[in-house]
């Protein structure tokens, strides 16, 4: 039996978003070809932008949802996905 690998984020500041209730964001784990398309990006937009495309495409909302969430409710969201960026830059230090 496949692991459970998302982590659901309670929202705390609930709201609505084009006739939408959102309550709790959904986050899979980051693959290769997820850091390859926010690295990517890095080069496109500024960093915040960046990372709510990446931080949708984690959790299948799209990124101007990920843009009306409220701050307290965003940092921990992104304190998760920077931990796959640490996790990254962990294993590279190691090398």
């Amino acid at each position: 039996m496949a692991e459970n690998t998302n982590k659901n984020f309670k929202l705390l500041h609930p709201f609505e978003f084009r006739g939408t209730q959102y309550n709790e964001v959904s986050m899979r784990r980051a693959k290769v070809r997820d850091l390859r398309e926010f690295s990517k990006s890095l080069d496109k937009l500024d960093p915040i932008q960046a990372m709510e495309v990446a931080i949708g495409n984690l959790t299948d909302l799209d990124d101007t949802v990920i843009a009306e969430l409220d701050l307290e409710d965003f940092a921990p969201i992104k304190a998760h996905f920077e931990g796959f960026l640490d996790a990254m830059k962990s294993k590279s230090d190691q090398s």
